[in-house]
């Protein structure tokens, strides 16, 4: 697959601008809270299957105030779904330029990897014709540090499942 080459640079104007720009945002949107990720893990989640039953139930509701008891918070009811409406427009406005940066990095890394695999193949070509420099050194660093390799995790083992017996009639 081929990657149009990046070759540019931010600014550090830019880059302040771009932080401040963001600050800014922020200001907007005070409300905004981080979860852990453990609450992450455990609270009721609102998936693409339950944006239907979310809007017709909001729909009868507010067609139909009646029909909740008066204890109810049918204002902050309204309000809640219309947040949820003002923040999905919000992510669709804010998720081309967090997906703009992510596939920049993405391209980067792959140019810094391949530029970096170029220049080391440099480097022990120098240093095996001087094995005396100091540049072997570093080399010999480099190559044990590589031999290492990534940890690789090793799969959780799954707990066996038991055979079903087969229904007899």
């Amino acid at each position: 697959m081929n990657i149009a080459h990046i070759s540019a640079s931010v600014l550090p104007t830019s880059k302040t601008a771009y932080k401040a720009a963001i600050e800014e945002a922020k200001t907007q949107v005070p409300f905004l809270i981080n979860l852990n990720p453990e609450q992450r893990k455990t609270i009721r989640k609102m998936g693409s299957k339950r944006v239907t039953y979310v809007n017709d139930v909001f729909e009868l509701v507010s067609s139909n105030p009646g029909i909740v008891p008066a204890g109810f918070d049918m204002v902050g009811y309204l309000r809640d779904h219309q947040l949820g409406l003002d923040i999905d427009d919000m992510i669709s406005w804010t998720i081309t330029l967090f997906e703009g940066l992510i596939d920049t990095k993405l391209a980067i890394g792959n140019q810094e990897i391949t530029q970096t695999d170029e220049a080391y193949d440099y480097a022990k070509v120098v240093a095996k014709k001087n094995p005396s420099m100091p540049i072997s050194m570093a080399v010999k660093a480099i190559s044990d540090q590589l031999k290492q390799g990534p940890r690789k995790k090793k799969p959780t083992p799954k707990p066996p499942v038991p055979p079903v017996p087969p229904v007899t009639p």
